[in-house]
């Protein structure tokens, strides 16, 4: 795979939306991510979770990566939100 030069977005739910549900969606977002993305071994990268409206807010980043074990992974932060 090509290195990615340009910043992926993910939209999912509403800032309305419980912080439950935000996750869940993150989550779910990333785990599709996971299966279509091939992640290098010698970086990853990171992908930003807005919500799905005219005004985005940030839910959270996930950072993609490879693990010791060859297997693609990620951990989403939910520190950055601007909810």
């Amino acid at each position: 795979m090509k290195e990615m030069n340009q910043e992926m977005i993910v939209r999912c739910g509403k800032a309305i939306d419980s912080l439950d549900v935000l996750k869940s969606l993150c989550e779910k977002e990333a785990d599709n991510l996971l299966k279509i993305i091939e992640v290098s071994s010698e970086s990853g990268f990171s992908v930003s979770f807005f919500t799905d409206e005219c005004k985005s807010e940030l839910i959270c980043v996930g950072n993609f990566n490879r693990a010791e074990n060859g297997q693609s992974c990620y951990t989403l932060d939910f520190s950055e939100t601007t909810l």
